[in-house]
């Protein structure tokens, strides 16, 4: 009985298909859901469609600027 529980325990037991994605150290940033990652690798293996990516931005600031500055890069709202 014991042998026959394991053998279908393998074949339709809990099986993981998850795959490990090795992203490049490559940094063109990108958002996707408003979150900042460091390339489209790195997004796409959080879930993200190439499709929902968007180029992050940064804001070149005139001399004297005394205004909020954003980080750069950051993501648009």
């Amino acid at each position: 009985m014991i042998l026959i529980t394991l053998l279908l325990y393998s074949l339709f037991g809990c099986h993981s298909e998850s795959v490990d994605v090795v992203c490049t150290e490559i940094y063109q940033p990108v958002c996707w859901e408003g979150k900042l990652y460091s390339n489209q690798c790195e997004a796409e293996r959080d879930g993200a469609d190439n499709s929902e990516l968007t180029p992050a931005m940064c804001i070149d600031y005139e001399p004297g600027y005394t205004g909020e500055m954003k980080p750069c890069p950051f993501c648009p709202e």
